[in-house]
């Protein structure tokens, strides 16, 4: 029961400092983002570019998971 309990404790804080991390990006994305790394851009431009780099880093995540499952998988790594 105490294993349990240490998993679920540690899943939730790194589930805490994901969505922390996600929600200080989009908020530097919203105000500072696009003035530092797209300046040739107008400002809408340079917005949308910054969240459009949220967006491939975030729909990254599950196609990064596929492919490493498949080589784990492939490894021969034995979970039992």
């Amino acid at each position: 029961m105490q294993d349990i309990r240490k998993i679920g404790a540690a899943s939730m804080v790194g589930t805490t400092l994901e969505y922390y991390d996600f929600a200080v990006y989009n908020s530097l994305a919203a105000i500072v983002f696009n003035r530092i790394f797209f300046p040739s851009f107008d400002p809408l431009s340079g917005t949308i570019l910054a969240f459009s780099t949220f967006a491939v880093g975030y729909l990254a995540r599950p196609a990064g998971g596929i492919v490493l499952d498949g080589w784990e998988t492939g490894t021969g790594a034995d979970w039992s």
